[in-house]
């Protein structure tokens, strides 16, 4: 073994993994892993070395955040990567018995070159079993106090909800009547809310639940990771080149046939809708990243352990990006040309970006509202005017902006200052 020296030893809880423990790769014993310590950090292990002579195995550990993390375990980036970024790794040593002897905290420059990971040593690939049960949990800012606001996680939860029902009710016709969510508490006193997916009076003659979890998983996992990158190809002229959504085409084709009954005759042009719908609801979702947390992410488990996505304010905006992209491509869209009057109801605002959220009557149809993005213009203070009024004394105001309008539904307001 590599000689350490003894003023590396230290004594210290954080590279211990304590739960979520999973093997990576295995070869008649476990080379990598990965779990979280007491205090909720992820960290990825590796067998570095064992001395048969003295029955000692040594580790090497390195905690990550959560980013670092689904880039390594989605291949985006290299264990040799997590090495050359991070600043402290630790190396333990423990007994063939598994009792860990010494924990050293060593500079990355302490560590012999032949020691360190290849340039390939990606993420093996992971097999899991898609379950009907999902975890979204918020990271950072308020959410590492344990603390969030009400209408933020009302927002998340009902918007969340919408995006499983909805996409698994396309099966309805194979042999369920309806699919919805029951919420559980996850853990008390943390920021991780539960869904779980229940088939309402499920035949399971004709419907396979674990097709159809799998379906839902992918289906989350195209709108998240892979439809910006063919947006242009599914809603343009070129849907054949988007090789990503053929493989969910497949999927819910598959789904159909082990049921013995054909898909619907418009199938691939119900499964752009549903994409489309899926895809501005989870945008939707995602509106308050930034403000009082600083990432989402999606687990298909109970366990923390299969990640559909992991949400940050870059990727937040991707998707922002992707909805603007699709609407373009398949919506009727009208833009104010000159300030016009409004009533509105502001729900959410932020007097620092200005932008926020408000209900506001459907121009077709005042019995609807929508739920339009606002942006205030100007650099005045916002506290004491009648857009915080109507934020905190729940009133509705009349403003003069320009609208978007998408299909009937208005979309966005610019709103034009107007003092106190």
């Amino acid at each position: 073994m590599f000689q350490v020296s003894g003023s590396k030893i230290i004594k210290s809880d954080l590279p211990i993994i304590k739960d979520n423990y999973q093997v990576l790769l295995f070869d008649e014993e476990p080379i990598v892993y990965c779990g979280t310590n007491r205090f909720g950090n992820r960290v990825i292990g590796s067998l570095a070395e064992e001395n048969q002579e003295s029955l000692i195995t040594r580790h090497f550990r390195v905690i990550i955040d959560e980013e670092a993390f689904v880039s390594y375990i989605t291949q985006k980036s290299s264990y040799l990567e997590i090495f050359q970024e991070s600043k402290d790794i630790f190396v333990l040593d423990y007994k063939f018995s598994g009792e860990l002897i010494t924990v050293y905290h060593l500079d990355p420059s302490d560590i012999p070159g032949e020691y360190w990971p290849l340039e390939d040593a990606y993420c093996p690939n992971q097999v899991y079993k898609p379950q009907m049960s999902y975890l979204l949990r918020l990271i950072g800012k308020l959410a590492d106090k344990n603390t969030a606001v009400p209408r933020v996680i009302s927002n998340i939860q009902n918007k969340f909800t919408d995006v499983l029902e909805s996409a698994v009710d396309q099966f309805k016709s194979i042999g369920f009547k309806e699919a919805y969510v029951l919420q559980r508490p996850y853990k008390t006193g943390s920021f991780v809310l539960s869904f779980d997916v229940t088939l309402n009076e499920a035949n399971a003659l004709f419907l396979e639940e674990d097709k159809v979890a799998d379906y839902l998983k992918r289906f989350l996992e195209y709108c998240i990771r892979y439809l910006p990158e063919e947006v242009e190809f599914v809603y343009g002229s070129n849907p054949e080149k988007a090789e990503m959504f053929g493989q969910l085409v497949n999927n819910y084709k598959d789904i159909y046939e082990r049921s013995g009954k054909s898909p619907p005759g418009d199938y691939l042009q119900q499964m752009k809708d549903e994409v489309k719908k899926a895809t501005e609801t989870i945008a939707a979702m995602n509106e308050n990243i930034g403000d009082n947390f600083s990432e989402l992410e999606i687990l298909n488990d109970s366990s923390k352990k299969n990640i559909v996505g992991l949400i940050n304010h870059t990727l937040k905006d991707t998707i922002d990006i992707t909805v603007q992209t699709i609407q373009d491509k398949t919506s009727i869209t009208e833009k104010d040309k000159a300030f016009k009057q409004y009533d509105i109801y502001i729900y959410h605002l932020n007097v620092k970006t200005r932008t926020g959220n408000a209900f506001i009557h459907d121009p077709n149809d005042s019995t609807k509202m929508s739920q339009p993005k606002i942006n205030i213009s100007g650099e005045e203070p916002l506290e004491g005017t009648k857009y915080t009024k109507s934020l905190h004394a729940t009133e509705w105001i009349t403003v003069r902006a320009k609208a978007t309008v998408v299909d009937g539904k208005i979309k966005s307001l610019e709103i034009e200052y107007e003092g106190r």
